[in-house]
C-alpha cells in the first residue's frame, strides 16, 4: 500500500513582537495562473452577464417564496399558487439578468476612466 498523500503544512511565524502573522502562500494555487476575480486595483471583476446566469439566480428567490407562499396561503388554491411562482420566476430572470447587466457596464465604465 502506497502512503496517503499529507497536505505541507506551514508553521505560524511570530514577529519580534510575538504577533503571529498571517500564514504565506506556499503552494501553486493562486497566483497568475488561479483566475483571479479582482483586477489590479484589487476591485472585484462582476462577471459578464448571461441569460443562464440569470435563470439560476432567479431560482433562488422564488425556492425561497415557495414554502413560504404554501404555508401562509391556505385558502389559495394550489393551481394559484403554482401560476404565482411561475409568474414570478419569468419576471425575476429579465430582472436579475439587466442588473448584472447594469452592473458590468459600471464596472466597465469605471476601469476606462
Amino acid at each position: 500500500m502506497g502512503e496517503t498523500k499529507k497536505r505541507r503544512q506551514t508553521k505560524h511565524r511570530g514577529n519580534a513582537a510575538g504577533m503571529v502573522e498571517a500564514r504565506g502562500n506556499t503552494g501553486a494555487r493562486g497566483g497568475a495562473t488561479g483566475g483571479s476575480r479582482t483586477d489590479s486595483r484589487g476591485v472585484r471583476v462582476p462577471p459578464m452577464p448571461s441569460w443562464n446566469r440569470a435563470i439560476v439566480k432567479a431560482l433562488v428567490p422564488v425556492l425561497i417564496l415557495a414554502p413560504f407562499l404554501f404555508l401562509t396561503q391556505k385558502d389559495t388554491p394550489t393551481t394559484g399558487k403554482i401560476f404565482f411562482l411561475i409568474l414570478a420566476f419569468f419576471l425575476y430572470i429579465p430582472m436579475s439578468y439587466f442588473i448584472d447587466r447594469w452592473a458590468y457596464q459600471r464596472y466597465l465604465k469605471q476601469r476606462a476612466s
